[in-house]
């Protein structure tokens, strides 16, 4: 079984890449927030862009959501060198795009409240 996956993956260094990418969004999601002593899901919606737990709800699920596609990436022959892209370039895009989806979503009052969490979860993966 284990010969098997290894011959599966063409790309170890994207493999690798998307195995960081979720081990990232994991701590987010639970690692992070129990440290902090922060309720994540049950936080108190605040009407003010200072609620930081909620921003980790977002990098959590935007890094989740980019292991997906760099697994499948791993899976194919690549002529390029992925480390730089995977380290310089992917990360700031991710956060980035949690930035935007935390944003835009507390602009409006309706989407601030609890209704928060069930818009931004598609959003970000």
């Amino acid at each position: 079984m284990c010969e098997k996956f290894k011959n599966l993956i063409k790309d170890k260094i994207r493999f690798w890449g998307s195995i960081f990418s979720l081990l990232f969004g994991l701590f987010f999601l639970f690692i992070l927030p129990n440290y902090l002593k922060i309720d994540l899901f049950y936080a108190e919606p605040l009407k003010d862009f200072n609620n930081y737990p909620r921003l980790f709800w977002c990098l959590a699920f935007t890094f989740i959501g980019f292991s997906f596609p760099a697994f499948r990436a791993s899976l194919k022959t690549h002529n390029d060198n992925a480390w730089i892209t995977y380290l310089f370039v992917y990360p700031p895009i991710l956060i980035v795009i949690s930035f935007l989806v935390f944003a835009v979503l507390h602009l409006f009052e309706i989407t601030s409240g609890y209704l928060f969490y069930f818009l931004s979860l598609p959003l970000c993966l």
